[in-house]
């Protein structure tokens, strides 16, 4: 999944998640991996283990989106506090 927002210019914020569904076969858990570009440097990233076990690729898809879009709820109030003018609210 893919999140971009444009901003004035060339300036914008890009959030890509992935999920690599039972990437670690001894623990039989999925592993989330996503990253956060603005302003054109990569200015957060997280690759980890899921804590838990789920039932279905469903819900491991939708567990995986919980912690990237904090992330850039918490992107998007910065570049408010900055006074960076944005188009569109998540």
């Amino acid at each position: 999944m893919i999140f971009k927002k444009d901003f004035i210019g060339k300036q914008e914020c890009i959030g890509y998640v992935d999920l690599d569904n039972v990437g670690d076969l001894n623990k039989c858990q999925s592993i989330t991996g996503y990253v956060f570009i603005l302003f054109q440097e990569l200015v957060r990233w997280l690759s980890i283990l899921q804590s838990n076990v789920t039932l279905s690729l469903m819900e491991a898809e939708y567990m995986a989106m919980i912690e990237p879009m904090k992330e850039a709820i918490w992107l998007q109030g910065l570049l408010d506090d900055f006074g960076i003018a944005q188009e569109d609210q998540l």
